[in-house]
This record gives C-alpha cells, structure tokens and sequence, in this order.
C-alpha cells in the first residue's frame, strides 16, 4: 500500500539516485581521455543539466514545480510519470555519455535525438504532474510546454553541432525551467 505523505519524498530519492549514475556515465566516459577545451565545455554543460535537473528536484519535488500541490497527486498519475522522468533522465546520461568521448564531434541522428527526446520526456513529465498538482497556467504555458518542444528543436539541429553545443544547448533549456518565479499576490491592504 502506498503512503501518500511519504510517496513524493521516496520518488525524489530515486531521481537523485539516478542523477548520481548520470554523474558516473559523464565520468566514466571521459575518464583517459585526453582533456581539451571541448571536453572541458561538454563536462562543464553535461554536469550543469544533471545539477540543474537535481536543483529542480531538490528544490520542488517530484514535479519539479513551483507551488505545486504534490499531495493532490494522485499514485495512478504520480507513478507512471516518475517512470517516465527517470527514463528520461536515463537516456539522457546515456547521450552524456557519448558526448563525452567525442565532444567536438557531430552527433549522430540518434544520439542527439536520445538527449533531446530524454530531456523532453523529463520535462513532458513534469508538466503533467504540474498540471495535475495546481501549478500556475502562466507556469504550464510559458515554462512547461516550451522546455518539452525546445529540447526537440536542439535533437533536430543536432547532426549540424559539435556535441558540447548541443548539452549546452539543452543546459539553456533547464535552466529556463529554474528561472520561474511565480507571480506574487497583491497585498491586501
């Protein structure tokens, strides 16, 4: 039997642990390599989205909202799309990965959409749980929906970049999703 007082803080563990073998993916794979500024600038990129991702998780829960309401969530919702964030968060690594032996190469078709289209399911995600747990319409419109299309656009576009530009890329995206500030109500006079 689940308890749902205790659901939100158990999943946020499991992300953080899949966030710790993100970090051991991007340090796997660039470990003998010979460092140069590209894989100095894909390290750098790679370990800010896994800090941003982290951040978010830390600082919001599950959802990875501000203001949401993670209690008004229900198991049916929460569970599948937790699925669907760690899934994301793992495909993601596994592109960090590949980045990391090459960073000034052009990605592959599929290695690029791998990173994109795993930070888009993150972020799909979240905005679903968003969107159940309360959170802002300004926040599912201007913050949720774009950081699920933006990281598309980068795996489209990803044949055409050296590597570390294309984490940096998808870095901008999370960090666009740490910039919400939610509006502040009036004060009542």
């Amino acid at each position: 039997m689940l308890d749902p007082a205790h659901l939100g803080e158990r999943l946020g563990l499991f992300v953080i642990i899949v966030l710790g073998e993100a970090v051991a993916q991007v340090v796997l794979s660039s470990s003998g390599k010979e460092w140069d500024g590209q894989l100095a600038l894909a390290a750098l990129a790679g370990f800010g989205l896994i800090v941003a991702l982290w951040w978010l998780t830390l600082q919001y829960g599950i959802s990875t909202v501000v203001a949401a309401r993670e209690r008004d969530v229900k198991a049916y919702v929460a569970l599948p799309t937790h699925f669907v964030m760690t899934a994301g968060i793992t495909a993601t690594a596994a592109g960090l990965g590949v980045v990391a032996h090459e960073p000034g190469a052009h990605l592959h078709g599929g290695i690029g959409w791998v990173l994109g289209a795993g930070l888009a399911a993150y972020f799909a995600a979240s905005t679903v749980l968003g969107a159940t747990a309360g959170a802002e319409r300004r926040w599912v419109w201007l913050w949720g929906v774009p950081s699920v299309i933006a990281p598309l656009g980068v795996a489209a576009v990803s044949g055409l970049l050296p590597a570390w530009v294309v984490v940096a890329l998808l870095l901008v995206v999370a960090l666009w999703r740490i910039a919400y500030r939610p509006r502040r109500s009036p004060a009542v006079a």
